[in-house]
């Protein structure tokens, strides 16, 4: 029965401090965001949909393009960004990460991430094509033995 008061006791603290903690204000996430150059990476998004979209809309003028350019810099993407960090982290751990990213070995990461998610996304796919050549080998090899089956 101890047990059971103790376990009750220990679950409603639990609640209460995650309840009561801070949710990551935006601010802070807008300097996580500068700090790791999210803005940067929104930007090299938009540099390589640009060059699809002038191959599709190829009557649009060099202007056309450069006030699409300023429009859509990638301010945009980060105010849709910020809520879902905000969701996810506490104040006090944005600003750990703000710091951490201040530090020596934060910027490296910062400079190596891009190519980073690059190399793992190819590897990903690499590993997706696969995966999936072994279902359909194995799909293929278990379609064979139930036709076999159905012979005898």
């Amino acid at each position: 029965m101890k047990f059971i008061q103790i376990a009750f006791i220990a679950i409603a603290l639990s609640f209460s401090t995650h309840a009561s903690a801070e949710p990551a204000k935006a601010e802070t996430i807008q300097k996580i965001l500068e700090a790791s150059d999210a803005t940067k990476m929104a930007s090299m998004v938009l540099d390589q949909m640009i060059p699809l979209l002038k191959r599709q809309l190829s009557g649009a003028p060099e202007d056309f393009w450069l006030q699409v350019r300023q429009e859509f810099g990638g301010k945009e993407l980060m105010e849709m960004i910020i809520p879902v960090y905000q969701k996810h982290l506490q104040e006090s751990d944005a600003q750990e990460i703000y710091k951490f990213y201040m530090t020596p070995a934060g910027q490296r990461l910062i400079k190596a991430q891009p190519i980073i998610v690059q190399e793992t996304m190819m590897l990903g796919q690499q590993w997706g094509q696969q995966i999936a050549q072994k279902i359909i080998a194995r799909h293929k090899a278990m379609q064979e033995e139930l036709a076999k089956k159905k012979k005898s």
